[in-house]
């Protein structure tokens, strides 16, 4: 990525959103607030997304998700506003690793 889009794309894998691509789509950045940790967690594991060597992925304080991920198309600064996670993403999302399965085979058991 060069620095010319940095920070200016969606982080959510197979969006195609840019800040240049695209109109009335906002970017919202995974908040740095020690107030909105617990916000900055649920959406770093809604976004689902890992590193190479299979670690949980992080993202720095220019990562921006688009408003497309959530309902509404905007995010809400409410806890129990069904748009304050982003829960909107293409169909990739929708398959389970077999790690997951195996964890929710286990878990009903």
């Amino acid at each position: 990525m060069n620095k010319r889009t940095y920070g200016k794309v969606c982080c959510v894998v197979n969006c195609k959103n840019t800040q240049y691509n695209t109109k009335n789509v906002h970017f919202y950045s995974f908040s740095m607030k020690p107030h909105k940790v617990e916000q900055r967690e649920k959406w770093i594991k809604a976004v689902r997304r890992r590193n190479a060597d299979g670690s949980l992925w992080q993202p720095n304080k220019y990562t921006k998700i688009c408003s497309e991920h959530f309902i509404g198309n905007a995010k809400s600064e409410h806890p129990l506003s069904p748009s304050f996670l982003p829960t909107i993403f293409p169909p990739c999302y929708l398959k389970t690793t077999p790690s997951e399965k195996f964890i929710l085979s286990a878990k009903r058991r």
